[in-house]
């Protein structure tokens, strides 16, 4: 009986592992691309700011 239970245990740990946890839910890869992703968007959003501020900068000397 004690094979069986065994057995039974084993096959409820194969099928039911639990949660994973936090540190192996996601490959450092991915943790260093999003990381490398979100410095590019801060970047993108700068340039953008920066250009806005240079069109109302022109347009603003074109009115006078």
């Amino acid at each position: 009986m004690s094979k069986l239970t065994s057995f039974i245990a084993l096959v409820g740990l194969l099928f039911f592992p639990g949660p994973a946890p936090a540190a192996e839910t996601e490959p450092i890869a991915a943790l260093c691309a999003r990381r490398d992703l979100q410095a590019l968007r801060e970047a993108q959003e700068e340039m953008t700011v920066r250009d806005i501020a240079a069109a109302g900068h022109r347009t603003a000397g074109l009115q006078r």
